[in-house]
């Protein structure tokens, strides 16, 4: 899956929203791609338009320690979310090579 321009990494809902809709209009898909560490799951896009990087859209959304809840954002990688539950007495069982690397979208979407 290469593209012949550097991956577009948003920062924001708003910025990745206009990322999508500008790509929509246009009738071009998008590749999507976290830390990469599964990356050759799945079927290969025919010649995607872009490449989606979700690495920026990382970090808590939502933390209930109480309620045994969290929300994170798709580049938030396992290894950040282990590190910050650890400090709770809590985890998430997720089981993926490379925590480190690995994002919690991409561990989802992957399965």
């Amino acid at each position: 899956m290469s593209t012949a321009t550097a991956p577009v990494a948003p920062d924001t809902i708003d910025a990745l929203r206009a990322v999508v809709a500008q790509s929509d209009r246009a009738g071009e898909k998008i590749a999507i791609a976290g830390g990469n560490t599964l990356c050759g799951m799945g079927l290969p896009l025919d010649a995607p338009a872009l490449m989606l990087s979700t690495l920026r859209l990382a970090g808590v959304v939502a933390n209930e320690r109480a309620d045994l809840t969290i929300a994170v954002r798709a580049g938030t990688t396992l290894q950040g979310v282990n590190v910050l539950l650890a400090g709770q007495g809590q985890f998430v069982p997720f089981d993926a090579p490379q925590p480190q690397y690995a994002t919690v979208g991409g561990t989802l979407a992957a399965g």
